[in-house]
């Protein structure tokens, strides 16, 4: 689908990539992605070489190596107002990928150990497999969710006591996962696109003593592609 014209904002958020499924953070109950002002946005298909653009025989014959192209990406954002630098700021928290990283915050409901229920836990069979368990009620022990079921079900790599119904308790992305950010072209909650954070800025820049609030983000495509995608068209 095409892109708009003329657009204003465009939905972003922060994801894992696992078991072949994108799966997004939650951030104080609200799923990602969301809407963010732009002032401006570069979007580029760029074509992906293997190696150089042409590889020369010692007969002086070429073979070019286009492979496929990848998506590039460069935001300015908007941020003139403090709630809108809050939020920005929040998101890029989570792509420190040395870290553990909060995935979703929740409590547990029914205790079996080695096994526990995740409260309002996507219905999807392993969807936080390989995450992390810390149980912030019992002095922050953690554990590792070795299987999930759809009803709700996590095993837990090793046994636990004192963990109980109604216990906080944070899923966490260990640093093995890294973060990746989905990014439409405009407004339209569709048509997502994955990349790497290449680079990014977020600073203060006084003139005058009056502060403005400097943030940039870089990104390259998570994956080589065969076609261009669609809503790099203006429709």
């Amino acid at each position: 689908m095409a892109s708009n014209k003329q657009n204003f904002q465009i939905y972003m958020g922060a994801y894992i990539y696992t078991n072949g499924t994108f799966k997004p953070f939650v951030v104080s109950g609200t799923p990602y992605p969301i809407l963010f002002d732009v002032w401006n946005i570069n979007f580029e298909e760029r074509t992906d070489f293997l190696g150089s653009p042409n590889t020369q025989t010692l007969a002086g014959y070429e073979r070019g190596n286009p492979m496929g192209y990848r998506t590039f990406c460069t935001i300015d954002l908007n941020n003139n107002l403090p709630s809108k630098s809050s939020g920005i700021l929040t998101l890029l928290n989570l792509f420190t990928s040395q870290y553990k990283r909060s995935f979703f915050t929740t409590t547990i409901g029914s205790v079996s150990s080695p096994n526990v229920t995740i409260v309002g836990g996507v219905a999807t069979t392993d969807y936080y497999t390989g995450l992390i368990v810390r149980n912030t009620s019992v002095s922050n022990q953690t554990r590792t969710i070795t299987s999930y079921t759809s009803g709700g079900v996590a095993t837990l790599d090793s046994p636990f006591s004192g963990w109980a119904n109604g216990n906080n308790v944070v899923i966490e992305v260990p640093p093995s996962i890294p973060t990746v950010m989905g990014v439409t072209a405009d407004s339209t909650n569709s048509n997502y696109m994955f990349f790497n954070l290449d680079s990014s800025i977020f600073g203060i820049n006084r003139q005058l003593t009056v502060g403005n609030q400097v943030i940039s983000i870089d990104l390259r495509g998570l994956f080589r592609k065969t076609l261009m995608a669609d809503n790099m068209r203006i429709g």
